[in-house]
């Protein structure tokens, strides 16, 4: 498990070498720039000597100047970059040019002095290189102080020259060594920037996360019954990243999603224990009934019995409701084929007669070949809790099923009974609501059979629609998906 704080922290740290890392490839790029940039100079200088001494071969032959009146020509001509000294020795003596600045502070010497401090450094200067050997490569001279280039020159019908560019480097060193240095102070002032800005980041991230912790400790049940306003005033939650408020505002929206399930789930316990606990205390009744007087009164003991399966009956019912409901996330799993539903509905009428034999229940079908694809047993289940609500409450009048199509299935289910009142039609699908006043008169049953519907038009997709009047009966239209495509949902 990480903490941000660290990751924050080896992140700046990751940032700080990265820009160090890359204020040092500008250094090297920029000495690497230098470098290159000198030796060009002293290439340059170098071919057009080349050249000149082609020239002087030419003029030799034709003209038979003076070797020294040539190599003071050239060294007049040539190219004269800053601080660089060239070179010609022929037969012992040396041409040569410096220019003034060459040595340092020149402008504080005197004429003499200048003239002397340039013939001792000039004279030091060549007296040392001589201990070298000539090559064509540009090398370090002095403790890299200059770069040289000492190499033989031979011309046809003359004696070996020697050619020497020395170039002094004591004015880039000086540029890098004050980018150097300012490249220290800056990256130090940049590390304490930066530092500085990352602890306060820090302090004012931790500090909102120790709101948002502190915060969170407070809300529990009871303080969800606050309005929005009076929660964020016991919270004290201000925080200035909205991300931490986004996090607030979803755990808070998570607890009462927690609250209303569990206030649910607490509901549904006491009122399935209150229903199992009825006719639990009935039978019990009954029993210490006839353990009083109906041991020997047969009648009393049929009466007590009937009753005890009637009420055992009524217990199995509301078990397997309140099994169906508790796995209702089992049934999520789909279990779809292709039938007859037109044949269906007709094989659950058949069955409820069977039952209820004086019930009428007409079959109204414009085609006896619908065809879909959909779950079969879930199907029966809903459309015989539909009808079983309709027998319940149909006060023995004729129920009136039909089905037609028109891009899905569309069942109706109508009774002509007692009717639900306008105010009880918006519970009908909460568990364990009976509408007391209009359906609750020896009728029997646990609220649970319209819930059980809804979970499964839910589950298949559908649309239920109920309309009802009391005392006139009420309307139950059911839309399914045709779902004839397999696989299709």
């Amino acid at each position: 498990m990480k903490y941000i704080s660290k990751e924050l922290n080896k992140n700046y740290k990751k940032l700080i070498v990265i820009f160090f890392i890359s204020y040092i490839g500008i250094i090297g790029f920029y000495s690497s720039y230098m470098y290159k940039n000198i030796k060009n100079q002293i290439r340059t200088i170098e071919t057009f000597i080349n050249y000149e001494f082609l020239d002087f071969e030419k003029e030799i032959d034709l003209l038979g100047e003076s070797p020294k009146i040539f190599f003071e020509e050239a060294l007049d001509e040539s190219p004269k970059p800053d601080m660089t000294i060239i070179n010609l020795e022929y037969e012992g003596i040396n041409y040569f040019y410096m220019p003034n600045n060459f040595i340092k502070n020149s402008n504080k010497l005197n004429k003499d002095e200048l003239i002397d401090s340039k013939e001792k450094l000039l004279k030091k200067i060549l007296n040392d290189s001589n201990e070298m050997e000539p090559s064509t490569k540009i090398r370090n001279y002095m403790n890299y102080k200059y770069k040289i280039l000492y190499k033989k020159v031979s011309i046809a019908g003359m004696k070996p020259m020697k050619l020497k560019i020395i170039k002094d480097m004591s004015k880039e060193y000086e540029r890098l060594g004050m980018l150097g240095l300012f490249s220290i102070i800056w990256i130090f002032i940049t590390f304490l920037i930066a530092s500085n800005i990352t602890k306060k980041f820090y302090r004012k991230f931790s500090d909102s996360i120790e709101d948002l912790h502190n915060s969170t400790n407070k809300i529990n049940l009871n303080s969800l019954t606050l309005t929005n306003t009076e929660l964020d005033k016991k919270l004290n939650f201000n925080n200035e990243f909205e991300e931490f408020n986004l996090i607030k505002s979803s755990y808070i929206d998570m607890v009462k999603r927690l609250k209303l399930q569990m206030d649910a789930q607490i509901d549904f316990v006491n009122n399935a224990s209150h229903e199992l606990k009825t006719p639990l205390f009935i039978i019990s009744g009954y029993i210490d009934m006839i353990k009083r007087w109906g041991i020997e009164d047969k009648e009393i003991v049929l009466d007590a019995l009937s009753s005890i399966e009637d009420e055992n009956k009524n217990m199995i019912s509301l078990v397997e409701k309140l099994l169906f409901l508790a796995k209702n996330k089992e049934f999520k799993r789909k279990n779809y084929e292709e039938f007859n539903i037109s044949e269906n509905i007709k094989n659950t009428i058949g069955s409820l007669k069977v039952v209820h034999p004086d019930q009428k229940i007409s079959l109204n079908l414009s085609q006896d070949n619908y065809l879909i694809f959909s779950d079969k047993s879930l199907l029966n289940q809903l459309i015989l809790n539909l009808l079983e609500n309709a027998i319940k409450y149909g006060e023995d009048k004729p129920i009136e099923v039909s089905l037609e199509f028109d891009n899905n299935y569309i069942i109706k289910i109508k009774d002509h009974g007692i009717g639900i009142s306008e105010e009880d039609l918006k519970f009908v699908f909460d568990k364990f609501y009976r509408a007391d006043k209009s359906r609750n008169k020896n009728m029997g049953g646990h609220g649970l059979g319209l819930t059980i519907v809804k979970e499964i038009v839910d589950f298949l997709k559908g649309e239920i629609y109920i309309e009802s009047e009391v005392g006139k009966g009420t309307e139950v239209k059911l839309i399914i998906p045709k779902g004839i495509e397999k696989g299709v949902d």
